[in-house]
């Protein structure tokens, strides 16, 4: 029943894209998943409030996708 809290910095130009991923699979709102981004610092975060370990067991992954 806790929040879980991910951060990463991350660094490129154009600012990539970032993904975070659990199992593979990408999280969404649906999730429970929220998601921020600040392209000036560079830091990118993942929460997910109300971890349920049967949904959010696994591997938390953050993938960075630049055209």
């Amino acid at each position: 029943g806790e929040t879980a809290v991910f951060e990463t910095k991350i660094d490129g130009y154009p600012t990539p894209k970032v993904t975070w991923l659990l199992n593979g699979k990408p999280l969404t709102p649906k999730e429970g998943a929220q998601v921020e981004m600040n392209a000036a610092t560079g830091e990118a975060k993942l929460s997910i409030p109300k971890v349920d370990l049967q949904q959010h067991a696994g591997t938390v992954t953050c993938r960075l996708e630049n055209p």
